[in-house]
């Protein structure tokens, strides 16, 4: 690629705030996917809560070959304190995790769906079908709702998508089991 290129063609859209992404354009990334869903998240509550379907959808997917792949923050992580604190959510961050646990309680044991814990700062959101993704980057203070969302796809190797898959795998492999509730 010329060095002196600004733009790539792998961002599809941008949204000030990620609460400002219609539901029909997350629907569509995960319905889409037909080979892998990889979520990452601190606690994710709005995705299952926006989406009554999502926990059929998921199940659906794996049984056709679909890997899912989901990695919520531990709510006993020193990191999920520190962003509690950071943006101002008086101690409840940590029941925002266990409250989607709940909701995806019909995905444990689930062959083809995996949930982990992980104990990382979150520096951005990843929530991928197949070659298309959403990204939320993080910013200090500010709640998940209103940080910008990029929409990405994949269109060559080593490009912006590649990067942010690679950051959801160094995650993935830091993280543990999610214990069935």
């Amino acid at each position: 690629m010329p060095e002196d290129r600004e733009v790539t063609e792998e961002v599809v859209a941008v949204w000030p705030h990620r609460a400002d992404v219609p539901k029909a354009r997350w629907w569509a990334i995960l319905t889409g996917a037909g080979a892998s869903i990889d979520l990452l998240g601190y606690a994710m509550q709005f995705l299952p809560e926006d989406h009554s379907r999502l926990d059929r959808l998921l199940i659906d997917k794996a049984g056709s070959g679909c890997q899912v792949r989901i990695a919520l923050a531990n709510p006993d992580s020193p990191y999920v304190a520190e962003r509690d604190d950071e943006e101002g959510l008086g101690g409840t961050f940590p029941d925002r995790i266990r409250t989607t646990i709940d909701h995806f309680k019909p995905l444990f044991g689930v062959e083809g769906i995996d949930l982990r814990f992980h104990q990382t700062r979150m520096y951005n959101s990843v929530f991928r079908g197949d070659d298309e993704m959403f990204v939320t980057p993080h910013l200090y203070g500010l709640k998940g709702y209103r940080a910008p969302l990029l929409h990405i796809r994949r269109l060559a190797d080593d490009g912006m998508f590649d990067g942010f898959v690679a950051h959801f795998e160094r995650v993935w492999a830091l993280s543990e089991p999610i214990p069935a509730p």
